[in-house]
């Protein structure tokens, strides 16, 4: 009994693969973004190193200890009366969280606190009390929020907030957000997945097109 003829390959359509490589490559370029997105925080929920002791706020400048990217430190400062209160949700969140921005005095320490909607700013951190506080350090022009809170911070109180100026997350400690990691899998699955089914798309397309009648092999 002969073999069956194998079913032939379905044509290329040009038109058809076009959109298709199209989805995959903004499939793949949001996976991208949002990785890059993300990246600061999966660094940071990685780190190994120890606490750094930053010491008093009051006239100094920790930019040099953060240039290399976030760390978990720790220092003391005065609660000022100058501050903000923001709503910020990432690319796709479905929903914003509130966040507080106290500037300690004679310093350009801000400290960053999750609050409950409704909560009033003053619940946690009381105006002109000394606190010592820890969480994650990071250098304020790289946090999305900045452009914001120095909009605000110039507006309404005259300020220009500086170059140098750090933002300390109160009670991020590394390896406490597993979310982050997971989402970056996830990410990182995704992006891999269509790469790869972009190159068999492309792959193919060109197959057929070498081995059309009439073209020189």
């Amino acid at each position: 009994m002969a073999d069956a003829d194998p079913a032939p390959e379905r044509p290329f359509s040009l038109s058809s693969s076009l959109l298709q490589a199209a989805l995959m490559l903004g499939v793949l370029g949001l996976c991208l973004y949002l990785v890059r997105d993300l990246w600061p925080d999966l660094r940071y929920q990685l780190l190994r190193q120890s606490e750094i002791e930053l010491g008093r706020a009051e006239g100094a400048d920790f930019s040099a200890q953060l240039m290399d990217g976030d760390r978990y430190v720790r220092l003391t400062g005065i609660v000022g009366n100058r501050g903000a209160v923001v709503r910020w949700g990432r690319l796709g969140a479905l929903w914003r969280r509130q966040l507080w921005y106290r500037q300690l005095v004679g310093s350009s320490v801000f400290l960053e606190i999750p609050a409950s909607p409704g909560e009033a700013a003053d619940s946690r951190l009381q105006l002109f009390s000394e606190v010592t506080v820890a969480g994650r350090g990071r250098l304020f022009r790289r946090d999305a929020k900045f452009p914001e809170i120095a909009s605000f911070m110039q507006k309404h109180y005259g300020y220009a907030v500086p170059d140098n100026a750090v933002v300390v997350a109160v009670g991020q400690r590394p390896g406490q957000r597993y979310g982050v990691l997971v989402g970056c899998a996830l990410l990182g699955a995704l992006a891999l997945v269509n790469a790869i089914a972009l190159a068999a798309l492309l792959r193919r397309g060109w197959r057929q097109r070498a081995s059309a009648p009439g073209r020189c092999r």
